[in-house]
């Protein structure tokens, strides 16, 4: 019988060593997977979010979104859905306060640099503070007692005295005279304005399948409309949703979208006294992997 050494004797492996676990690379994988992770989700394929409910907006948005509501309370005077809008984005406050705080903060944010963001604040005026809801910011410059000022330079002593010095001694005065005449017009012809269809495009983009691109503008200078309320039909008008103009900034103030459901027929217009139904936009497969041709529609306003 074969004598063993000590050398022979197998001891038994720690418990630590048995697995050959390395923490380090453990923790180095997980790190790893983490970061990969994180770049899939935020830059490869970042979430697009669509059909945002009102009280989910960031605050940018919810601003736009209340431009919108005045602007279709202004064509509609429909108050209490005016009502129903505002309590969705903000349940529980009171409608009207939230509408005087958004426009102050559109006023503070600087974005009022046109004369329809002038008229904008004005629709929004009329909404809050027909319910009694004063402002808490300095809106004097939107303010409009234009019929005043209008009346008075025509019929009264302003052409005789002061038409010779007036050049010469103070600019200020005419510049305010017809500063007031050009800020009145545009708010009365929107009203009566007419909404056309001018242009559809089918388009076939696996990113964007069956997706309805709404841009609402002027005629003649293809300005974007912010804010204006769009419908759209389906299932023989049985069925409609209405959504938004520029609430999508980084798209333009023009700019709307709605996602379409595979197989159904669709068809578009602005809410308005006079506006113009599209034609049927159908959700139909324009490829092999079953990407729904999506649609690009311009609507633009006649005065």
């Amino acid at each position: 019988m074969p004598v063993l050494n000590k050398q022979d004797i197998l001891e038994p492996i720690p418990p630590h060593q048995r697995w050959g676990i390395s923490w380090l690379g453990l923790l180095l994988g997980l790190v790893l997977g983490l970061g990969v992770g994180l770049y899939y989700s935020r830059v490869l394929d970042p979430v697009v979010v669509r059909n945002v409910a009102p009280e989910d907006l960031q605050a940018g948005d919810q601003r736009l979104y209340v431009l919108a509501i005045a602007h279709e309370y202004r064509a509609t005077g429909d108050l209490r859905q005016a009502t129903d809008r505002l309590l969705a984005a903000e349940p529980g406050r009171n409608p009207f306060e939230w509408a005087a705080e958004m426009t102050c903060a559109l006023v503070r944010s600087g974005a009022i640099s046109s004369v329809t963001d002038i008229e904008a604040v004005r629709s929004l005026r009329t909404l809050y503070e027909s319910q009694g809801v004063p402002s808490q910011c300095d809106l004097s410059a939107f303010s409009t007692p234009v019929r005043v000022t209008v009346v008075q330079p025509t019929p009264t002593i302003t052409p005789t005295p002061t038409f010779t010095p007036a050049a010469s001694k103070t600019p200020t005065q005419p510049f305010q005279a017809t500063r007031t005449p050009e800020a009145q017009p545009l708010s009365v012809p929107a009203d009566n304005a007419e909404f056309r269809v001018v242009f559809i495009e089918p388009f076939c983009s696996p990113e964007t399948s069956g997706l309805l691109e709404v841009y609402v503008q002027e005629n003649g200078s293809g300005v974007g409309i912010p804010g204006v309320a769009i419908e759209v039909s389906w299932r023989n008008a049985q069925r409609t949703q209405v959504f938004y103009s520029g609430l999508k900034p980084e798209r333009g103030n023009d700019y709307a979208d709605f996602v379409m459901d595979p197989a159904e027929s669709y068809r578009v217009r602005v809410i308005a006294n006079s506006s113009e139904l599209s034609r049927a936009l159908e959700a139909v497969p324009c490829d092999d992997q079953g990407t729904l041709t999506g649609y690009r529609v311009v609507i633009r306003r006649f005065s």
